[in-house]
């Protein structure tokens, strides 16, 4: 990164602190403007007219990408839930991967991103929305990047209550497009359905079961 304009060193030609994001605003005289954390600002006593070294300039230019990477996050947040895994690919676009990690690690400390939140609430909306089942949840939310751990925890909190509620609730449309279907092909076509959807044979079977009860079936 070149610090030198005209072969003089750049240097700090104003300064003001923001409140609302508690960091200074510096303006170098080729314009360049950084936005610095207080505690940097004190750690390296930058004042005005200071002269920057090469070392310096490039720290600043950092932490002035490190900024502009948390804003981006906190915009890119604005639109919905999101896994570390998402933030950082998002981020990846014009960012380095110093720089993804950072700032993920400094949102999952202050619980802007919460993978474990995340998994829970995707189940819940892919149950009533969806109508998944267990395996097909798992999949989605490994391709989120979600740790295993996270993903057992969410789903063992998911009774085969529910799970066969919404197989069944699921299944209602199906059959009903089965009308001119033999009782042999209809199941075969509903387990097919359920398995794709991400249910276990016992819960296919218990919905197939609950489906019989109904004389149209």
């Amino acid at each position: 990164m070149i610090q030198k304009v005209g072969g003089f060193l750049m240097k700090i030609i104003t300064y003001s602190f923001l409140q609302d994001t508690e960091v200074f605003l510096l303006q170098l005289d080729n314009k360049q403007v950084f936005h610095i954390p207080y505690s940097v600002f004190e750690k390296y006593s930058l004042s005005k007219n200071l002269e920057l070294s090469n070392e310096m300039y490039n720290i600043l230019y950092e932490y002035e990408k490190y900024f502009q990477a948390k804003s981006a996050a906190l915009s890119y947040l604005s639109y919905g839930l999101k896994s570390s895994k998402e933030l950082k690919e998002y981020l990846a676009k014009k960012y380095s991967t110093s720089i993804q990690e950072k700032v993920a690690e400094q949102f999952i400390k202050t619980g802007l991103i919460d993978d474990l939140y995340y998994a829970k609430a995707f189940t819940r909306d892919k149950l009533k929305l969806n109508h998944y089942g267990p395996r097909r949840i798992q999949m989605e939310l490994k391709k989120k990047g979600i740790d295993e751990a996270f993903i057992d925890e969410t789903l063992k909190e998911v009774s085969k209550e529910i799970l066969i509620e919404t197989a069944y609730e699921a299944s209602i449309k199906k059959i009903n497009s089965l009308k001119n279907k033999s009782n042999f092909q209809k199941k075969q076509k509903i387990y097919q359905f359920l398995s794709y959807k991400g249910f276990d044979y016992d819960t296919i079977m218990s919905v197939w079961s609950k489906l019989q009860e109904h004389a149209d079936v």
